[in-house]
Formats: C-alpha cells, sequence, structure tokens
C-alpha cells in the first residue's frame, strides 16, 4: 500500500513544518513500513544548521523516523488516526552526515508490541547508504 501527501494530511494530525512524511512506500501491517521525506535547504532549518554547510539535524531524522514508523500500524481509511506520541529513543546511532538536496528513505521493523506501546528499529538511507539507525518506542492514542 502507497499513501502520497494527500493521504497522509487525512491521517495524521500533524502539519508542515512538523510533517516529516512525503510519502509512504510500503507497509506490512504490524510488522514492517517504508517511507521517505525529501530533504530541502529551503526548510526552516537550512538556513541556521549550520550557516555555511547546512546539515539535517539528527533530532529530525529521529522525529522523521518515528513518524514514518506510526504507519505500520495503518489498516486503510477504516483507520481513524495514527496520533502517537514519541516514547523513547535507544541506541541511536548517525553514521553519516544527511545534507540537503536528497530523499532519506526510513525503513522500520516491529520489535514489540505491548497494549498501545509499541518498540520499532528504524534505519535511515540515503542514496542507499545507511546514515543512522534507532529503537523508536511510541505511545498511540488508539488502540493498534
Amino acid at each position: 500500500m502507497r499513501l502520497n501527501q494527500k493521504d497522509i494530511l487525512e491521517i495524521v494530525p500533524i502539519r508542515k513544518p512538523m510533517l516529516c512524511v512525503d510519502e509512504i512506500c510500503e507497509i506490512d501491517y504490524g510488522n514492517y513500513v517504508e517511507g521517505y521525506r525529501n530533504i530541502n535547504k529551503d526548510e526552516y532549518w537550512g538556513n541556521c544548521h549550520f550557516v555555511n554547510q547546512a546539515i539535517f539535524p539528527g533530532t529530525l531524522i529521529i522525529e522523521t523516523m518515528a513518524q514514518i514508523s506510526a504507519f505500520m500500524f495503518y489498516k486503510g481509511k477504516d483507520t481513524k488516526t495514527l496520533e502517537s506520541y514519541l516514547g523513547r529513543v535507544d541506541k541511536a546511532k548517525f553514521l553519516k552526515v544527511v545534507t540537503p538536496d536528497c530523499r532519506m528513505y526510513i525503513k522500520a521493523h516491529l520489535l514489540t508490541k505491548v497494549n498501545n506501546l509499541t518498540k520499532m528499529h528504524c534505519s535511515a538511507y540515503v542514496n542507499n547508504e545507511k546514515v543512522a539507525t534507532a529503537e523508536i518506542t511510541l505511545f498511540f492514542l488508539n488502540a493498534v
């Protein structure tokens, strides 16, 4: 199942500049999700992080992982919302610098799920090179 920007805006209660998802490419409900974010220098961080060499902030890599991971529990049009909160980040590693004008793919696999708490292993890729990994724990407001 693929979800474009219009679909995403109908599902999540987040808007630009904090929306970190441009497209969801694949969903294997409760097991795996893959999506991407286009990284552009004209975003709010582009002229200040850092002034002479724009670098996509690590905190936004983590936020992108969290937002895309939530789509692992999207069942289709019957899903009312994917409202979730980032509960914890473990084992975060930033392997390469991410610069503007690229597409960053996120792949997330479920590690554990207990009630509305889910823990996923996430990896971020640019040009098929792994740039970051982390374990993300999300708390969903509705049952997943």
